[in-house]
């Protein structure tokens, strides 16, 4: 296709886009491709690209720059996203025109592409948070047209970009939450604890009745389905339940007492931010020593084999303290009492670092738990 690109039409560039994108294709000359159609786009013809267009094809930067590693020029895609949030602007009702699943799409692969990394925001667009505020306001009056994904995708965007101080965030996040908390089931883990992730970072909405509505049921939901959550989800949600200062709820504590016991029988097969997020939010939560001591023992063992930064070692040290062992009582304990670690789960890849799988916490039995052990 390369010597004809000139005579696509908008249309065909962006859906041969999606397409090399959707499959996951690889090479150099997909590489070509992609950058010949972005850059044809871009140059000549974002006057003619439909909203579906525009959405399919900066989904499908974000798949093949962030996800597949495409060898795609970084400041070309910096430049297209800008000029995607203006054309998408362009007049004060286009957004109007965009399907739900569009909004979604766009604003979660700009928040991919220009959000935050771990040494912190890759580069600021005014354009682009002009774009996804302008979003967040247009999904507030349609917010029961989004899917489940719709939404804690928007929500997932607007925090990312940090942007959730701004009234239309705030809107939008507890009418997601409000629309969240009456259909629960329908919602899938990551999303939940992307949903709950926005609200935690959204400091001046923890007391609002939709936020601490959602925030219980949403700890109810990952007890009843945490054989579906993968346990980077499962530490999300256990984290945010306790940034919302939702620790002393009922459904809240059943939840992170019953994770406890599920992980301290899983460690070696959890990554290690998870791990410990895990303990750490069961610490703040209070949960009773006693629950917490097995995890706290089993997950010494494991990390003495990991590689752990300033921050992995003061968490550490925080639920040591709190059930107050060290390293050589969790050693005597564990030669006592002959504990052995459990089989390692088929698992892939989390991104931190160690392994984990969707599904890995089958074998997850929340309902073993009696309340009262809270």
């Amino acid at each position: 296709s390369m010597p004809r690109l000139a005579s696509f039409s908008a249309q065909c560039l962006t859906n041969s886009l999606w397409a090399v994108a959707k499959m996951e294709l690889k090479g150099e000359i997909v590489d070509r491709f992609s950058t010949a159609c972005l850059e044809k786009i871009h140059e000549h013809m974002f006057k003619e690209i439909s909203p579906q267009g525009l959405a399919n094809s900066i989904w499908a930067c974000a798949k093949l720059y962030v996800t597949l590693k495409a060898r795609i020029n970084g400041e070309m895609i910096v430049r297209f996203c800008m000029d995607a949030a203006r054309r998408a602007m362009a007049s004060e009702d286009l957004l109007k025109l965009f399907f739900p699943q569009e909004l979604s799409m766009a604003v979660w692969a700009m928040a991919t592409l220009i959000g935050r990394r771990q040494s912190g925001r890759a580069v600021h667009c005014a354009e682009v948070d002009m774009f996804v505020l302008a979003v967040a306001k247009e999904a507030f009056p349609r917010i029961r047209e989004f899917s489940p994904q719709g939404l804690a995708n928007i929500a997932w965007a607007l925090a990312t970009l940090d942007l959730v101080q701004h009234e239309a965030t705030g809107n939008f996040l507890l009418a997601a939450a409000t629309v969240a908390s009456s259909a629960m089931s329908s919602f899938s883990p990551q999303a939940i604890a992307n949903l709950l992730w926005a609200l935690g970072k959204s400091k001046g909405l923890h007391k609002a009745e939709a936020v601490v509505t959602f925030g219980k049921a949403a700890a109810a939901e990952s007890s009843r389905r945490a054989n579906d959550f993968t346990w980077q989800d499962l530490a999300g949600v256990v984290s945010a339940l306790t940034t919302l200062g939702l620790s002393d709820e009922p459904e809240s504590r059943f939840f992170a007492a019953g994770l406890v016991t599920c992980t301290s029988k899983c460690c070696p097969s959890i990554g290690t931010q998870a791990l410990l997020n895990i303990a750490q939010s069961a610490v703040r939560m209070r949960i009773e020593p006693g629950v917490l001591t097995p995890l706290a023992i089993e997950m010494d063992k494991v990390l003495r084999t990991r590689s752990l930064n300033e921050i992995d070692q003061r968490q550490r040290d925080e639920v040591k303290r709190y059930v107050n062992v060290d390293s050589n009582d969790c050693e005597l304990i564990q030669t006592h009492f002959g504990q052995r670690s459990p089989k390692a789960q088929t698992s892939r890849s989390n991104g931190s670092g160690a392994k984990k799988a969707k599904g890995q916490g089958k074998g997850n039995n929340f309902q073993c738990l009696s309340p009262g052990m809270q």
